[in-house]
């Protein structure tokens, strides 16, 4: 089995509505920095699509999509989000769960691969 990837984030709205913040995963002898600029949605809110780039033993540049998590009568979770790290064939690299926290948004993250084995608990609606 390929070697999978697991991990924890937090992330930070700016006031012009970009991301900034920090990632560790099993490989990490270190925090590391990822920033995101806006591509679309409101700068006040997570919600939206954006440009993410970090340096994990290389530099990385993906698409980081944000999206409220909703329940089965598809109502929104308040302060519960899904994140969707995709390359530029707009493929799911990582996929993520978060929630806020003293204006952050605190989550979990794995490798697409990891998620399909253990049974898509990231990428699930509900």
């Amino acid at each position: 089995m390929n070697d999978m990837i697991i991990g924890s984030f937090y992330l930070q709205l700016t006031i012009n509505g970009n991301l900034t913040g920090e990632f560790v995963n099993q490989h990490s002898q270190r925090a590391a920095t990822e920033s995101a600029d806006r591509r679309s949605g409101a700068i006040d809110r997570f919600v939206g699509t954006y440009n993410s780039t970090w340096f994990d033993g290389q530099a990385q540049n993906m698409t980081l999509t944000i999206n409220e998590k909703r329940d089965n009568a598809g109502d929104i979770l308040l302060n519960i989000f899904r994140l969707r790290w995709s390359d530029g064939n707009n493929r799911t690299v990582f996929v993520g769960k978060g929630f806020l926290a003293n204006n952050m948004l605190l989550g979990v993250y794995a490798d697409n691969v990891l998620d399909n084995h253990i049974g898509n608990l990231l990428t699930r609606e509900n």
